[in-house]
Order: structure tokens, then C-alpha cells, then sequence
């Protein structure tokens, strides 16, 4: 990294003392807040303060969002109360225009470098290609979302491409919003988890995922898919056909080999399964007359918090409170 950037970074940091993002924070950064949490888990009580606000907050997919939290604060600016919060977890925060980041310390540290070096790269592009990664943006992030999916959707709706997305791990990620990020700043926060970033290629067109460090071994999966943005109105049936070639190579991906993180709370049991099901590329069979012997109706709500566990490992903590038994056999996941 060039000396001078760095140096400008610590200066900046030694002045202000707050990690952020943007030199003029959102007013929402200054508005006072109250908070008493005693045995309530960090995810849901960062998901219901975002919700309250009118903010986004980004968690660290490496952070347990099942961690209970005994925080108090009271008539402090937001911003300061979500530093104050990260500090007492031993981890670092990070301040956008309306979205706060929390992860490990040495990333939160990382996180402004990164998207500084990024703008910097920015100028060599044409400025309607810059323009591109500059403009603010908001991504809603559905429930039981792959990583990957996300990030191609991205591309296609911003005129790039990956060129090795099979590097990035499976996963799956819990319902969150990001606001007012710049597409750069955007994809710098969904890598980082992944211990990522990107690079440019040529005129923008093309982006690469790079392992933050090299020596790290960095867990992949064997799927190479590509799908490339073509400016035309008549690529909606080749797309289609992209769409279904997607799929086929994630089911190659063996579930064996796939690991989940999922903090669920009071979701409907029938409705979490076919979630499931469907991200796992599987047909869902539900014995009802089954469940209804048990004394568990489809719509019973369900909480579990599981950490990189395997697929089996992940029904057994949705199904054995319940004393339901499930199956995965021909694409098909059966309950009863």
C-alpha cells in the first residue's frame, strides 16, 4: 500500500479517534439513543436497533450472532454508543452514511484502508465507468441468501462480471439491510467476512476476488460460474439459460461438503423448511398426518442458532426439540 495513503489514515485516525468511512457522518450518527441489554443476543438486538432507526448494520459472518450481550448506555449519539458496544466486545465498528459495520478489530482497522486504495484505483477508469462504483446504493438481503447470489446480482445489475467467483465459500446469511453505500464500499463490506477483496480489471468490465492474505488457506468450493452482463435487450432467454446452467453446478457442490451459520428466531416451521429446501436445491415432503401425531403443527415457530455445522447437523437442531425425523435422499428432503 502506498506509504503516503497509509500515513493519511493514521493521521486521521490519531484526530478523530472513531473509525469511519465518510469525513461528514450522517446527522442518524448524532441522534441520542438509549439501550439496556441483559442476556439478549447481539444479532437480534443490532437487527431491531437497525429497524428502529432506520439504519443498516452489517455483523461479520465470522462474529456469533447468538452472543449474549449486558451493554448499557444511555443518551448517547448513536455512533458513539455502536463504538462503545464494540469496544466492550473486544471488536471494531465502522461508520458509513447510514450503515455501520461490526466485525474483528484488525478488519474493522483494514475495512477504510481497503475502500480508500479501491477509490484510488477509481481514477483510472473513465469517469462513466467510475461513476458506476461511486453511486449509492441500498441491498435488502432476503432471508436464507447465498453470498454468491448476491454478489452476481450485483454484477448484472451493475455491468461486471466475476472472474472466479468459485473461490467464495457457501454460505447462507440471515435477513439484513445496507443502505447509501457506494457499490465500492458495498462489495468491500460483503468481501471482507470471506477475509477478501476485489480488483479491477481493465475498464471495470471485470472484477477479481482477492484473498486479503495469501498464506491464509481460504475454503472454496469446486463451482466455476460466470455469468457475463452483455447490453442488449434480447439476452433475457441466454440468461434464463445461465440461470438453470447456475443451479446445476451448485447441486454438484456435495451438501457433505457445505457448512451453515444461521441464528433463527420464532420462524414458522413449515415455511423455514421450504426455505431451506429450496436453497438446497431440494424437493420438500412434509408429513403432516405425521406431525399432527407428535403434536407439532406445520405453522409451530422454531429458534435455533447453529455455527459451521453440516447439513445433517443443521436439520438435527430445527427437528430434534420437535422429535421429527427427516431424510435427504434423490434431492429430496423428507420430514415426518
Amino acid at each position: 500500500m502506498n506509504n503516503l495513503l497509509r500515513l493519511f489514515f493514521i493521521i486521521c485516525f490519531g484526530i478523530f479517534g472513531v473509525t469511519g468511512v465518510n469525513a461528514d457522518l450522517n446527522n442518524v450518527w448524532q441522534t441520542t439513543v438509549s439501550v439496556q441489554w441483559q442476556g439478549t443476543p447481539l444479532g437480534e438486538s443490532l437487527s431491531r436497533l437497525a429497524e428502529a432507526r432506520k439504519i443498516g448494520i452489517m455483523i461479520d459472518r465470522r462474529l456469533d450472532p447468538s452472543t449474549l450481550l449486558h451493554f448499557e448506555s444511555t443518551g448517547q449519539p448513536l455512533g458513539a454508543m455502536l463504538q462503545q458496544l464494540a469496544s466492550s466486545l473486544g471488536l471494531g465498528c465502522v461508520l458509513f452514511e447510514t450503515t455501520a459495520y461490526l466485525g474483528p478489530k484488525d478488519t474493522a482497522e483494514m475495512l477504510p484502508v481497503l475502500i480508500a486504495e479501491q477509490q484510488a484505483r477509481l481514477e483510472k477508469l473513465t469517469p462513466r465507468r467510475a461513476a458506476i462504483f461511486r453511486r449509492k446504493i441500498s441491498l435488502n438481503i432476503p432471508f436464507l441468501s447465498e453470498p454468491l447470489e448476491i454478489l452476481k446480482k450485483l454484477s448484472l445489475q451493475n455491468n461486471f462480471r466475476w472472474k472466479n467467483p468459485e473461490i467464495l465459500p457457501y454460505d447462507l446469511w440471515n435477513e439484513k439491510s445496507l443502505n447509501n453505500l457506494s457499490l465500492n464500499e458495498l462489495l468491500t463490506v460483503l468481501l471482507i467476512g470471506f477475509e477478501m477483496t476485489f480488483e479491477i480489471e481493465g475498464e471495470g468490465e471485470t472484477l477479481v476476488m482477492v484473498p486479503l492474505s495469501k498464506q491464509k488457506s481460504i475454503p472454496h468450493t469446486s463451482v466455476n460460474i460466470e455469468i457475463p452482463f452483455k447490453n442488449t435487450n434480447n439476452n433475457v432467454p441466454e440468461i434464463r439459460e445461465q440461470k438453470k446452467q447456475e443451479v446445476q453446478n451448485v447441486q454438484k457442490i456435495p451438501l457433505a461438503q457445505r457448512r451453515f451459520t444461521l441464528n433463527v428466531e420464532n420462524q414458522r416451521l413449515d415455511i423455514l423448511l421450504q426455505s431451506l429446501a429450496e436453497r438446497l436445491y431440494l424437493k420438500l415432503e412434509l408429513d403432516e398426518e405425521s406431525l399432527t401425531g407428535k403434536g407439532v403443527q406445520p405453522d409451530n415457530r422454531v429458534s435455533f442458532d447453529v455455527k459451521n455445522v453440516t447439513v445433517a447437523q443443521l436439520f438435527r437442531a430445527i427437528l430434534r426439540p420437535l422429535k421429527l425425523n427427516f431424510q435427504i435422499k434423490d434431492e429430496t428432503l423428507r420430514v415426518w
